[in-house]
C-alpha cells in the first residue's frame, strides 16, 4: 500500500514538515547571510563574562575600525589564533594600539588582559543566551538528528 503523508487527511503532518524545513531553511539562510557580510557566530564555553553571557551563549560578532572601539565593547580576540577569549573592553590605548579586557565576572581589581588591535577578531553585536548549547548539542549529534527525522519519514510515507 502506497501511502502519501501530503494528502487531505493527513494534512497537520503537512504542516509539521514545512514548520520544520522553514525552521532549518531561515536558520540556513541567517548562517550564510552573516558568513557573507563577514559575521562570526561563536559560542561562549566558559563562565568569564557571567552573568551578562553565561555558559552556552551563542554571540554573533562583527568587524570594527579600531578608531570605532570604544570602553564597555565586549570583544573576541585570541593570542595564539585558534582559541578566542571573549571579554569587556576596561580601557583602549590608541597610542600604543591595544585595549585592555577583563570579563565581567572578574572583580574590578582582577588583572586585566592586553590585547593588540590586530588580535580582535570582532565586537559583539548579539547575544543569545542559550542557543549556543542548544547549535553545539546539534552539531555533535548531527547524523543522529538526520537520522531520525528520515526514519519518521519513511515511517510516516510507507506505514
Amino acid at each position: 500500500m502506497n501511502y502519501n503523508i501530503f494528502t487531505n487527511q493527513n494534512k497537520w503532518q503537512k504542516w509539521v514538515f514545512a514548520v520544520i524545513r522553514n525552521i532549518i531553511l531561515a536558520v540556513l539562510i541567517a548562517f550564510l547571510l552573516g558568513w557573507v557580510f563577514g559575521y562570526k557566530y561563536l559560542n561562549i564555553l566558559t563562565d568569564s563574562m557571567n552573568p551578562t553571557m553565561p555558559r552556552g551563549t551563542l554571540i554573533v560578532i562583527h568587524s570594527k575600525n579600531n578608531e570605532d572601539i570604544k570602553v564597555g565593547d565586549v570583544a573576541t580576540y585570541s593570542h595564539t589564533g585558534n582559541t578566542f577569549v571573549t571579554h569587556r573592553i576596561v580601557e583602549v590605548d590608541y597610542e600604543n594600539g591595544c585595549v585592555y579586557t577583563r570579563g565581567d565576572a572578574e572583580p574590578e581589581d582582577a588583572k586585566v588582559d592586553q590585547v593588540k588591535f590586530s588580535e580582535i577578531e570582532g565586537i559583539v553585536i548579539a547575544y543569545f543566551p542559550g542557543l549556543g548549547s542548544f547549535f553545539n548539542n546539534i552539531r555533535q549529534n548531527i547524523l543522529i538528528i538526520v537520522g531520525f527525522i528520515v526514519l519518521v519519514y519513511f515511517v510516516l510515507q510507507y506505514v
